[in-house]
């Protein structure tokens, strides 16, 4: 690939422009402040306990009616640490102290969004031995009502809501009307329960399941992403990419439909996201062994996005029994949850066709030091990453560390928000890490040709400056230079492209 005048202008402005103060005082200008922050800075000043009493003050109150906070709090996942810290101790409040404010309709209308908030992160706000009490003491009630009608009032249906996912109550929320906004998200919530439930009964599966294995136990308890909402790719944006590194010639035959394999689809993100790229000229496989994730992504996927794509369950590591062969297979942060990743890629190559295209992303050891040490640190504890566990460890996390989670040094930050993210990245039952020599050494294995990293534009054209001759986008040993110097350069992940000889070139 070689670089004109051009790249290296671009390069030098977008340097500088990072390196000024003015970035950081633009952004500042630019961003609207965030609807709590008066919360917020009573919260940084005297304390989040303080922050979350005065929000629910009087004074404070005007502010849960803000028609911005309503719509962040149901359409997202909060990540950021302080608006956390503020929402647990406003929700606490409400269990042991403030509870029959949950009486009046406009802190219903703020509570009901705070649940969704809730649900939408999994409820992986931190929960005190008091939280814990009072609402054992709830739930209790509730159950011994439920042959007698509900003896719960208002309130602490709301209270019990804010802790616990209220579709799961023993209630019948289609006769509480006076309720108001909780049955409906309760009701909501049980609709897309039962829409999940006739999917799993639906899903194709393609090769009968071994064994259950620990990886897919832990997907079908907590499917991973949890997402809310996308957006599409246009169609022919992928192409577009992969001609940085294929020629025209080494793509699947332009006059027919290519076949294309999305192995381990997750809850259908990022396969969504790709399909749409690549349009009408691919047929797309999405496969995932978890039933749980693949039910969401059937789900989401008709909200968005399911005309190329067809969902099934089936096992990386069973692909060599299928008879199908694709043109492209795309792997993204899979392999590495294998017992044996070696394994499963040879089962993707078995099925690629002579001269085919594939795509993988593999965790980088080095960009992943931290998180290591994460994991480390939680072994040396004895620790049961268990939802208790998770919740003490994140809030320890954010008080003690938040310059590790709003660092540069924590990939993929936005996991730390939501359980199912966090157990991901932090807390993993299975996670091998690579390094750039570690990669040549697979390629070279399983015969397949580096065809280069997929990478921002900065990145690239940092390495560009490094090696300013633009012969050295395929030499790994290159890229293992470059990344002892930027550890931080693949973001968690080696994200790149490779390709299978045709039988001619054998």
């Amino acid at each position: 690939m070689q670089h004109s005048i051009t790249n290296q202008v671009r390069h030098a402005v977008k340097l500088a422009v990072k390196k000024t103060s003015f970035a950081d005082m633009a952004r500042r200008l630019i961003k609207t402040p965030h609807p709590l922050e008066p919360a917020l800075r009573v919260g940084r000043s005297q304390g989040w306990s303080e922050g979350a009493q005065w929000l629910l003050s009087a004074q404070g109150r005007r502010l849960l009616a803000k028609v911005e906070l309503l719509e962040l709090l149901r359409e997202r996942i909060s990540d950021e640490i302080e608006h956390e810290l503020l929402l647990t101790e406003v929700r606490k409040l409400l269990l042991l102290e403030r509870g029959t404010l949950l009486n009046h309709e406009d802190i219903q209308v703020f509570a009901t969004a705070l649940i969704q908030q809730c649900i939408n992160n999994q409820y992986v706000y931190f929960v005190s031995d008091a939280e814990e009490r009072a609402l054992e003491a709830l739930s209790a009630r509730l159950n011994r009502s439920s042959d007698k009608g509900n003896s719960l009032g208002v309130h602490e249906l709301y209270q019990l809501a804010l802790y616990r996912d209220p579709e799961q109550f023993s209630v019948n929320w289609s006769e509480i009307s006076a309720i108001g906004p909780l049955a409906e998200l309760a009701r909501g919530r049980a609709q897309e329960r039962r829409e999940e439930d006739r999917i799993k009964h639906s899903i194709e599966q393609l090769v009968p399941l071994k064994t259950p294995h620990q990886v897919a136990a832990m997907y079908e308890e907590n499917p991973y992403p949890r997402w809310l909402n996308m957006r599409l790719r246009k169609p022919g944006s992928r192409i577009e990419t992969m001609r940085k590194h294929f020629s025209d010639d080494e793509f699947p035959p332009w006059d027919r439909t290519w076949d294309i394999l999305a192995a381990g689809c997750g809850t259908g993100r990022d396969v969504m996201a790709m399909a749409s790229g690549y349009g009408d000229q691919a047929s797309v496989l999405a496969i995932d062994f978890s039933k749980a994730s693949l039910a969401y992504a059937i789900r989401m996927s008709n909200k968005y996005w399911n005309s190329n794509i067809r969902f099934a369950q089936c096992d990386i590591r069973d692909l060599p029994k299928l008879p199908d062969q694709f043109d492209i297979i795309e792997s993204s942060g899979v392999l590495h949850h294998l017992d044996d990743p070696m394994e499963g890629w040879r089962a993707l190559v078995d099925r690629l066709r002579p001269g085919g295209l594939m795509y993988i992303a593999l965790y980088s050891r080095l960009a992943r030091r931290e998180i290591i040490r994460i994991r480390d640190d939680v072994a040396s504890r004895g620790g049961v990453p268990d939802a208790k566990f998770i919740r003490s460890y994140r809030r320890e996390l954010m008080l003690n560390r938040p310059q590790l989670i709003d660092g540069p040094n924590l990939p993929n930050r936005w996991d730390f928000f939501s359980m199912s993210g966090c157990k991901d990245l932090l807390f993993h039952v299975v996670e091998h890490q690579y390094t750039i020599p570690e990669l040549g050494q697979c390629l070279k294995e399983l015969g397949l040709e580096f065809r280069g990293f997929e990478l921002p534009g900065l990145l690239q054209d940092r390495f560009w400056s490094k090696f300013p001759d633009g012969h050295k986008w395929l030499d790994l040993e290159a890229w293992a230079e470059f990344e002892e110097t930027h550890p931080n350069t693949f973001g968690s992940l080696y994200s790149f492209w490779c390709r299978k000889p045709p039988l001619s070139e054998h």
